[in-house]
C-alpha cells in the first residue's frame, strides 16, 4: 500500500512538473520586452495588414484567441500601413476603415470581406470609393458608413493607432506583422519560439499559450 501510495504521489510530482515546464516561456525566445512598464489596462494588440498572407492565414486563430481571453483584457486590431501591395494612402484608408467597421459592429464582417477582396479575388483598391463599396456590399448603408468614417470617434482612434505604430517602428520591434503585443509590455516572438512548429495548428496552440501567460504579467 505505502508503494502504491509512494508510486501515486510520484505520478502526481512529475505531472505538475511536467505542466509547469509547458506553460514555461522563455524570456529573448517566446517574447520580448519592449517596455519597462506594462499598461494599466490588461491588453493584447493584434498588430496586421490586409495586404499581409500570414495575417490572413491567422485569422481563425485571432477569433479563437478572443474567445478565450479574460473578460478584463481588452483586445484591439491594428491595421499597420508599411507593407508593399497597396500605396501608404490605401492602406492608412483601410485602417481609418477598419475603425469604421467597429464603430458600426460589423467589423469581422468587413474584415473577412477585405481579406478574400485582396487574397481570394486579386483584386485591388484603386481609391477610398472601391473601400466603401465594400460595406455596401456587405449590408451597411452608404450614410452609415459616411457618417462613421467622417465622425470625431473614428479619426481619433486612427490617430492613436498611427502613432503607436510608428512609436513601435521607431523602437524597431514592428518590422513586420502579424504582431501581438501584450499589456503594452510585451511581443510575442514567433521567429525564436522555444518549440519548432510543424504545422499552423502547433503554431497556433503554442502561440495561444504564451499570449495568455502574457496576459497575467503585470510587472
Amino acid at each position: 500500500m505505502k508503494k502504491l501510495v509512494s508510486f501515486a504521489a510520484s505520478m502526481l510530482l512529475m505531472t505538475t512538473a511536467f505542466y509547469s515546464q509547458a506553460n514555461t516561456f522563455v524570456k529573448g525566445k517566446d517574447y520580448i520586452v519592449i517596455n519597462e512598464a506594462a499598461s494599466e489596462q490588461q491588453s493584447v494588440t493584434e498588430f496586421f495588414s490586409f495586404y499581409c498572407g500570414h495575417c490572413y492565414n491567422f485569422e481563425p486563430f485571432v477569433k479563437s484567441l478572443k474567445k478565450k481571453l479574460p473578460e478584463n483584457v481588452k483586445f484591439t486590431k491594428s491595421h499597420v500601413d508599411f507593407l508593399g501591395g497597396a500605396t501608404k494612402e490605401i492602406q492608412q484608408a483601410l485602417t481609418t476603415a477598419y475603425v469604421a467597421a467597429e464603430q458600426l459592429k460589423v467589423e469581422d464582417k468587413i474584415a473577412a470581406a477585405i481579406f478574400d477582396y485582396i487574397h481570394k479575388q486579386r483584386a485591388t483598391f484603386a481609391s477610398t470609393k472601391d473601400i466603401r463599396n465594400i460595406f455596401i456590399a456587405n449590408g451597411v448603408k452608404g450614410e452609415d458608413y459616411d457618417k462613421a468614417i467622417n465622425s470625431f470617434t473614428v479619426k481619433t482612434k486612427t490617430n492613436l493607432l498611427f502613432r503607436e505604430q510608428d512609436k513601435l517602428n521607431k523602437q524597431g520591434v514592428l518590422s513586420g506583422v502579424p504582431a501581438f503585443v501584450v499589456n503594452g509590455k510585451y511581443k510575442v516572438t514567433p521567429e525564436n519560439f522555444t518549440i519548432k512548429p510543424k504545422s499552423w495548428d502547433e503554431l497556433f496552440q503554442h502561440y495561444e499559450k504564451v499570449v495568455l501567460f502574457l496576459t497575467k504579467q503585470k510587472g
